[in-house]
Order: structure tokens, then sequence, then C-alpha cells
């Protein structure tokens, strides 16, 4: 009787905590229900973010001019509930000869105003070629144009409703898709209104 009784206070627990979303403990199955898993605060979910597009953000191609393309990110701020990036494209033409600096922008995403359903990491397109490169897309809530993009050659300032980020690897991709999926959730919660 004493087993049922555990077992039936694992699963109230379990539930009350699965339902509970401002919850910052809540019970992981099969560690028991007197053990709980912390979830990682908003600052270390963003200093993990910040860490892995500095160590996964270039992103390398060839293209069909048999030029070789990069793509660089450079993190900038990931404080707070916005996530800024300097994006760099580097274009190298055959025999080596460096055509430079192509284009370069400062990427910066408020994370409470993206639709957590629409963060996907996706192999890459040259993945038949052997390409191990993954794209992260995001598009914001309600389709508001709150991702700004600014051209670091001449100043000019954009917005858009969704962005596409290339990393170097599939399995990096997904994970950086869930921590911004869980930072984006816990800024919309801390929203007043």
């Amino acid at each position: 009787m004493k087993k049922a009784q555990t077992v039936f206070l694992w699963i109230i627990l379990f539930a009350v905590n699965a339902h509970d979303g401002n919850a910052q403990n809540h019970v992981t199955p099969g560690i028991g229900p007197t053990q709980t898993k912390q979830q990682p605060s908003l600052r270390e979910t963003l200093q993990w973010l910040k860490e892995a597009f500095a160590d996964h953000g270039s992103y390398r191609w060839e293209g069909n001019d048999h030029s070789t393309n990069i793509l660089d990110k450079q993190p900038v701020s990931f404080d707070g509930c916005t996530i800024s990036w300097i994006e760099t494209k580097v274009t190298a033409l055959t025999g080596g000869r460096t055509s430079g600096i192509t284009s370069r922008y400062l990427d910066t995403v408020p994370l409470a105003e993206i639709s957590p359903t629409s963060i996907r990491a996706q192999t890459s397109p040259y993945a038949s070629l052997g390409d191990p490169g993954s794209i992260l897309g995001l598009t914001t809530l309600a389709g508001k144009k709150s991702i700004k993009s600014k051209d670091l050659s001449d100043g000019e300032i954009r917005f858009f409703e969704g962005t596409m980020i290339w990393f170097d690897n599939q399995d990096i991709a997904e994970r950086i898709a869930k921590a911004i999926t869980y930072a984006s959730n816990v800024c919309r919660r801390s929203q007043p209104f």
C-alpha cells in the first residue's frame, strides 16, 4: 500500500509541476519524487547561446563559380531578452584570391517577440553534397517586423519578420533552437502585458 501511495504522490507532483509554467524546478521522470532538476536561468541560457554562436557560427560553402564563401558570426550582446551578432560574409575566388568582405550586418533579435513554433533547425540544402551545416529559421509573432538588421557598410537599417541563421552542424543548430525556444518563452512570460 505504501508503494502505491508513493507512486500516486509522484504522479500528482509530476502533474502539478508539468502544468505550472512558472515553476523554476520540475520533477524529472526517472529521477524520483523527491529529487528535482533545476532549469537553467535566462542568463545561463544566453551565455551558452553566446558561446555556441562564437564556436559554431562560422559556415563555409563552395559556390557554383568555384568560389569559397564564409559566413562568420561574432556575438555582440546576449543580454536581457535580446541577442545581437555581427554576421560577416567573405568570398574567396578561385586560386585563393580573396575578394574580401562582401557584406557585414549587425542582426538583433528580440526573444520575447519570436514565435516558439517557428524555431526550426533544418539540414543544409547542400547536404547531398556532403555539407554538414544547418539553417536555423525563426519568425516573429503575428508577422511583426521586429528583427533588426543593420548594414555596417552604409548604416541602412531594415526590419524583418523572420531570419535564417547558418551553423556548422545540425546537432548544434538543434540545440541552439531549443535554447532560443526556452529563452523566448522565459522572456514572453516576464513581459508585464
